[in-house]
């Protein structure tokens, strides 16, 4: 029997995208797509027992096409403060030739520069390559694929609530099961035998890109003046997320 669901996982980059593909390949007959969705002609890729990560903004055309081809989306979100710690040392790594390698690794020498960076964002001379290079800022990374919360079937999940306590990961991962239940019913599985299914699949020695997986790193790596910066660039989205209620932080 053929799984007739459709499922986009979106994210914010870095926010978990692998840890909720293995959550989903944990589903009966599930398979991965062979592409990410990008761009977003691909979501035709999403056939049924199909599931594809995505770094998908949000569009008018994008949306119509998830509404009438039924295909589920799980998005992804994080605390952004970590979003940028995260990606300092994904890029600093280089595992998949970041563009922003060359400025981050060679022309910056202080790790509180490098964070700083991915919070303000820059326009620089790459010193590698030469030429101008643009480094988005933090909310540029965020904002255009925060636009799906308000899409109302999105199943929003936090990725705090994946890597926290167990009862809280537990009611993420039902959430998520009631989301994909109309294409889900045809197993003869409870919604609990599926959700023990999705975690038994996690193992994070094959995530690719997985590091830590840390919850709060940008406490104790932050700066008062990464603090105030980001208060300017992105502390509206902090409290759009949940994170903050406020500014005083």
């Amino acid at each position: 029997m053929k799984n007739p669901c459709r499922i986009l996982v979106n994210s914010i980059p870095k926010s978990g995208t692998h840890l909720m593909l293995q959550l989903v390949e944990g589903i009966p007959k599930m398979k991965i797509a062979g592409s990410w969705i990008d761009p977003e002609e691909k979501l035709s890729l999403i056939k049924e027992g199909i599931f594809a990560p995505a770094h998908l903004p949000y569009s008018s055309s994008a949306e119509e096409y998830i509404r009438k081809n039924n295909i589920k989306m799980i998005l992804i979100t994080r605390d952004l403060r970590d979003n940028v710690i995260s990606l300092v040392h994904f890029i600093l790594r280089n595992q998949y030739n970041h563009p922003y390698n060359p400025y981050l690794g060679l022309g910056l020498h202080s790790y509180e520069d490098q964070i700083m960076t991915m919070i303000k964002g820059a326009k620089v001379e790459d010193p590698l390559y030469g030429g101008p290079l643009i480094i988005q800022n933090i909310r540029g990374y965020s904002i255009d694929i925060m636009k799906w919360l308000d899409y109302e079937h999105v199943c929003w999940v936090k990725f705090e609530d994946l890597a926290g306590d167990t009862e809280t990961k537990h009611n993420t991962l039902q959430r998520i099961t009631d989301h994909l239940w109309d294409g889900l019913h045809v197993f003869n599985l409870t919604k609990e035998e599926i959700v023990e299914r999705m975690l038994r699949n996690v193992n994070p020695d094959k995530s690719a890109t997985f590091r830590k997986g840390s919850i709060g790193d940008w406490r104790k790596d932050f700066t008062p003046e990464h603090k105030r910066v980001f208060k300017e660039v992105a502390g509206d989205l902090l409290i759009r997320l949940g994170y903050e209620k406020d500014y005083n932080w």
